[in-house]
C-alpha cells in the first residue's frame, strides 16, 4: 500500500492506494510514501511534508517553523511539564 499526500488549493488531502515505488514530486508538493522505503524514513518523510505544507499555509519558510517548533515550542512544552512534575511531587 502507498500513502499519497498532496497539497491542494488552500487544503491537504491525504489518499491511499497501491504503486511499486515511491516517487517525490517536489514541484507540486506532493510526496508518496512507500512501505518499502522503511518506516522510519517514511514517517520522517511524512513529518517534513507536514512541516511543508504548514510553512506554505502561514506563508513562511520551512526553516522558520522548523525553529518555532523545535527551538521555541518544544523547549517550553518539555519546562512546563518538568515544571508541573516538580510540583505535584
Amino acid at each position: 500500500m502507498v500513502i499519497t499526500l498532496a497539497a491542494a488549493a488552500g487544503g491537504l488531502a491525504l489518499g491511499f492506494g497501491t504503486g511499486a515505488t515511491a516517487v517525490r514530486y517536489a514541484q507540486n508538493k506532493k510526496i508518496t510514501i512507500h512501505p518499502a522505503k522503511g518506516a522510519t524514513q517514511s514517517i520522517f518523510d511524512a513529518c517534513v511534508y507536514a512541516l511543508l505544507a504548514i510553512a506554505d499555509k502561514l506563508g513562511i519558510s520551512y526553516e522558520a517553523v522548523n525553529v518555532a517548533l523545535f527551538c521555541i515550542l518544544w523547549p517550553l512544552l518539555t519546562l512546563g511539564l518538568m515544571v508541573t512534575i516538580i510540583i505535584l511531587v
